[in-house]
C-alpha cells in the first residue's frame, strides 16, 4: 500500500531547499514521494515533519513519516517521534 503524504503541508523554512523527491520505501507506509534536502541548506532552529531525507557528502538521514528532525543551535540534526 502506498500513502501520499503531502509535503506542501509540511513546516518548510525559507532557508530548506528541496533539490529533489524520491519514491523511498517505509514498511509501515509502502513507497512514500519523500523531499530530498541537502543538509548544509538546514538552518539552525529548522524543524520539519517527516517523511524527508537529508543528504550531505558523507551521510543520508532518513526520517520517516511520524517523526521530525530539527538543527539544534549547535548544528546538530535532533530526530525524535511525534
Amino acid at each position: 500500500p502506498s500513502t501520499e503524504f503531502d509535503a506542501q503541508s509540511m513546516p518548510y523554512t525559507e532557508s530548506m531547499k528541496e533539490v529533489g523527491m524520491r519514491e523511498v520505501f517505509f514498511p509501515e507506509h509502502g513507497f512514500v514521494k519523500t523531499p530530498i534536502h541537502h543538509r548544509d541548506s538546514l538552518q539552525k532552529g529548522d524543524l520539519i515533519s517527516g517523511p524527508i531525507v537529508v543528504e550531505s557528502m558523507d551521510s543520508t538521514i532518513v526520517v520517516p513519516p511520524g517523526w521530525c528532525l530539527e538543527r539544534l543551535p549547535s548544528s546538530v540534526l535532533d530526530l525524535r517521534s511525534r
